[in-house]
């Protein structure tokens, strides 16, 4: 059987078997390969789903679309609203559960501290801050410290450990004062009731207890009716020392007088007694030294005056106490002062005795007027008449 010659072919040639394949698969096939080229993995899965999915109904597409997305929704809103619950019971809760403090431990509460001492009244150093005088309570922090006492001159440190909460007392006892480094000597006289000096200084009538000497020897000085007497007498520091002194027998003349010239009445005190006054012509006094005050309360006068009275002989005292007087009348006057004139009006400044004075004014058209005035030595003293009344 001769062979089959393919039909169409004039040479005879054997025919060639060909494939054909369309112009929109050839397309396609190029397009995948350039985009599994380019693409990447996230890509590629995209776009394998997308294939997918053309393949798909519409309904089912919108389902399978949809669905996703709701459980992407109900995750996130679940997520955020435990989230919020989480920061709302941290917020009611963590103080009651955590210790916020910024050591990580407990809370410490101050420490109440009471500090006392005997004798009281010593100065309180805590940690070098001043904080009173003993009895004193006082709040520390928790841990050491170091408190010193002071009093007297003595200087007590003690360290003291305080704990959170504690309530801690302190006592601390200071030896005893130390003796005084004055001296003392009580003084007895026979007969009693003389008069007392000590170093110059007027101490009373005996007997007496003269206090804060100087350690040393001190002039003691006596006086009474029958005469005057000095002795020496050495104390010590804290010794209270003793002294008797016996004044001279009284003699056959043993007392003086005293006389007082005076423009205006005077008091004699002495000790705080009157013992006279200027009202009399003299009046009797023990012999000896007397320390006085010559006094007029109503003319504000008083002066200290030493008398030294002799047996049987009389010290006289004159007092020339003065002040200042103005002058003045309308609308003028001769002016005359117990009974001396002394110029027209007005008249400043003139110096006159302390005590009751007559003045006159004299106009020789008004006539004459009389007035009595006291000087008295506060001041300031003025007198004005007005003659046209």
């Amino acid at each position: 059987m001769s062979p089959t010659v393919p039909s169409g072919d004039p040479a005879g040639r054997p025919e060639k078997v060909a494939t054909f394949v369309s112009r929109s698969g050839l397309d396609q096939r190029a397009s995948a390969a350039a985009d599994d080229l380019n693409a990447f993995s996230s890509e590629r899965s995209l776009q394998t789903e997308t294939r997918s999915l053309e393949k798909t109904s519409p309904g089912a597409i919108h389902r399978q679309i949809s669905e996703p997305q709701k459980s992407r929704w109900l995750v996130i809103v679940s997520a955020t609203a435990g989230a919020i619950g989480l920061i709302i019971v941290g917020i009611v809760f963590a103080p009651s559960l955590f210790d916020l403090t910024p050591s990580g431990g407990p809370s410490l509460k101050p420490g109440r501290v009471t500090i006392g001492t005997t004798p009281l009244g010593a100065l309180v150093m805590v940690d070098g801050v001043s904080r009173g005088l003993t009895p004193v309570t006082i709040q520390l922090d928790p841990g050491s410290h170091t408190v010193v006492l002071q009093r007297g001159g003595i200087e007590r440190t003690m360290p003291i450990q305080v704990t959170s909460g504690a309530e801690i007392t302190q006592h601390y006892e200071f030896a005893a004062e130390p003796s005084s480094s004055l001296s003392s000597v009580a003084i007895t006289i026979d007969p009693p009731g003389a008069r007392v000096l000590v170093d110059g200084e007027p101490r009373g009538p005996s007997p007496v207890s003269v206090t804060g000497l100087s350690p040393g020897n001190h002039k003691v000085t006596v006086t009474g009716e029958t005469g005057t007497v000095d002795r020496q007498i050495l104390t010590e520091a804290g010794v209270a020392s003793s002294l008797v002194v016996a004044l001279p027998k009284a003699a056959a003349v043993s007392a003086g007088w005293l006389a007082i010239s005076s423009p205006f009445e005077v008091q004699v005190v002495e000790r705080g007694d009157v013992i006279g006054t200027s009202a009399s012509t003299r009046f009797m006094l023990p012999a000896g030294a007397h320390e006085t005050d010559l006094v007029n309360e109503a003319l504000g006068y008083s002066e200290h005056r030493r008398i030294d009275v002799n047996p049987g002989a009389t010290a006289t005292i004159k007092i020339d106490a003065r002040s200042t007087l103005s002058i003045n009348a309308r609308p003028w006057a001769e002016v005359i002062l117990d009974g001396k004139a002394i110029g027209q009006t007005p008249i400043a400044n003139l110096n006159v005795s302390l005590g009751s004075h007559q003045l006159a004014f004299r106009h020789p058209d008004l006539g004459e007027r009389q007035q009595n005035v006291v000087i008295t030595a506060k001041g300031p003293n003025r007198v004005a008449v007005d003659l046209t009344r």
